[in-house]
């Protein structure tokens, strides 16, 4: 490779490939074979500015235990355009890719539980699960796992794998947070961390924490979800064209019992019929998601609170919704007929018809109606 040339995707890969015994590249992707991992990268922009040069990278990991690729987008800088693209493949490799093998290779004692509808599930919490620090230092205590790590079981569900990305940074002397989960930011995890962070009172020009953990679930308590994310994602769009359609109260309950009856098990079509229409409506609205929902069952009277990681369609839902509303670009009548379906949209429509103004509205838990045996997944 010439001196000259800037990375490509490839040249990255090598980079990584070098670091690890027995990998191999093939058509773009890097293979691990011993512990069933494929990694990919794309180069998302590379240039120069005030100070040198800067890059951003998202890299791709997937696992026959991930129901989806766990993507991770990786920042950096340099004297040069390369250097600030090596700054990202190594963020990449200390921060994630080892994390994520060290999970997979873990064999220590350590786990946590969560309780899902009365089943328990058990995940183990990797050894090494310690935090990056880059720059200076401005945490008395630089390990974010220890942080959060007791709330963290109400965020897991019924997955094989949850993926917990924390970060903390220091700019302009004011501390940002952020507290995902799969990929996903949770506003409430977020808060959690950032209200509970040891500062030792230093306020250095630049400073990053960085802790990446994977919490697998043991074979014992791990059931198979009876759907896929694809399907879900298919399922929606089908039930929003279903909604779209309504015009009266007799095709509305039509609507809502042809997408019950859509799924393959019926609480996948009472979380499609709750969910969609209210996620729809806080696209629409622009509105922020909350960490949870609230699932209702009508003839007991039963109602619980659940974070949203926990379901499994919830994130292929939004997905869902999303690509409809992008792709079809449905008219106002359209989403009109889709709206009337939505209590959240029922009760903005009332808060502005009395006085409220929008930008002074915050939507709560995301509520919806279940059958006496809902299960989640």
């Amino acid at each position: 490779m010439s001196n000259n040339s800037i990375h490509t995707e490839n040249d990255v890969l090598r980079m990584i490939s070098e670091k690890e015994e027995g990998s191999y590249i093939k058509d773009d992707k890097l293979y691990l074979p011993e512990q069933e991992l494929t990694v990919w990268v794309n180069i998302i922009s590379s240039q120069q500015n005030n100070k040198g040069y800067s890059a951003q990278l998202l890299f791709f990991i997937n696992h026959p235990y991930f129901e989806q690729p766990l993507v991770e987008s990786c920042a950096g800088v340099g004297n040069t355009e390369n250097e600030a693209i090596e700054m990202c493949m190594e963020s990449f490799y200390a921060a994630v890719l080892l994390s994520v093998q060290s999970a997979l290779g873990c064999d220590c004692d350590e786990f946590i539980e969560s309780d899902v509808m009365g089943e328990k599930h058990i995940f183990r919490v990797p050894c090494s699960s310690g935090t990056l620090n880059m720059g200076g230092q401005f945490l008395e205590k630089g390990d974010l796992w220890t942080v959060v790590q007791d709330v963290i079981p109400q965020y897991l569900g019924c997955k094989r794998v949850y993926w917990v990305k924390l970060f903390a940074a220091m700019a302009g002397g004011e501390v940002i947070c952020e507290a995902r989960v799969n990929g996903i930011v949770y506003s409430g995890l977020t808060e959690y961390m950032k209200t509970h962070l040891s500062l030792n009172g230093e306020k250095p020009e630049y400073s990053t924490y960085k802790a990446f953990v994977v919490l697998i679930q043991q074979e014992k308590t791990f059931k198979p979800c009876p759907y896929t994310l694809e399907q879900v994602e298919k399922l929606t769009s089908d039930a929003i064209a279903k909604l779209s359609a309504v015009n009266s109260q007799e095709s509305h309950d039509k609507a809502i019992n042809d997408i019950i009856n859509s799924a393959p098990v019926e609480s996948l079509g009472w979380e499609l019929a709750g969910l969609i229409p209210e996620m729809y409506c806080m696209m629409v609205l622009n509105f922020n998601e909350n960490d949870s929902v609230m699932y209702y069952k009508k003839e007991s009277g039963e109602s619980d609170r659940v974070m949203t990681s926990r379901l499994s369609s919830y994130d292929a839902v939004a997905r869902g919704v999303f690509g409809y509303i992008s792709q079809k670009q449905p008219t106002e009548k359209e989403h009109l007929s889709i709206l009337a379906s939505s209590g959240m949209f029922k009760a903005v429509n009332k808060a502005l018809n009395d006085g409220a103004k929008m930008e002074d509205l915050r939507c709560s838990d995301i509520m919806y109606s279940v059958g006496e045996d809902y299960r989640i997944y």
